[in-house]
């Protein structure tokens, strides 16, 4: 019965290693990035995606330097707890379509909204589904 148990042991250490060595590797691949960096990579996107003018595309940076600073101070918080972030973000995300609704036409925005419903549902579907 006990080399039963011992090996059951080290399969369940060496799972949990293999595991370790890949969160590791995937931190690795995709560090966290600094909020101006956030910024930029969105707003990048978002000028190539929308066809922004110049003017446009500096409002749109500023817009989303401000919230990906308040975003990242919100993460770090350890005070409050995930919901009430959960929440404050979903604040912090109609704040900032209402800034896009002032700097982009009626087209960008539609155009803008459209791409974020999208990348929701498809992270919604990559998301495992708990029993």
């Amino acid at each position: 019965m006990k080399p039963g148990i011992v090996l059951c042991g080290l399969l369940l250490f060496a799972v949990i290693a293999a595991r370790a060595q890949e969160v590791a590797r995937s931190m690795e691949k995709h560090p966290h990035r600094t909020a101006t960096e956030a910024a930029d990579r969105l707003s990048q996107k978002q000028s190539r995606m929308l066809s922004l003018s110049g003017q446009q595309s500096q409002q749109i940076k500023d817009i989303n330097l401000r919230y990906a600073q308040q975003i990242d101070s919100l993460r770090t918080d350890p005070q409050m707890d995930h919901k009430s972030k959960m929440e404050k973000l979903r604040s912090l995300s109609t704040e900032r379509n209402s800034q896009y609704k002032q700097v982009l036409t009626t087209d960008q925005f539609k155009k803008w909204n459209d791409w974020q419903l999208q990348h929701k549902q498809t992270a919604k579907e990559k998301k495992p589904k708990h029993p």
